[in-house]
């Protein structure tokens, strides 16, 4: 029974730490965002025409 707990809780803490880490990196880069200079792109600028087409779905693909 402790070893289940200590792994429930190990699963617990590591979970967290993942959280927390995705948290950090949002707030990191809306701090870099709020106070840099940063140049940002639309998605015309990236992908070009393509970004304003509608996307061809191919039924026989292999992809279920």
């Amino acid at each position: 029974m402790l070893i289940k707990a200590e792994s429930y809780y190990g699963e617990q803490y590591k979970f967290l730490i993942e959280e927390l880490y995705d948290q950090l990196a949002d707030l990191m880069a809306e701090k870099r965002l709020l106070t840099e200079n940063v140049s940002t792109f639309s998605v015309v600028e990236v992908r070009g025409a393509s970004a304003t087409e509608s996307p061809v779905i191919d039924e026989e693909d292999g992809w279920e």
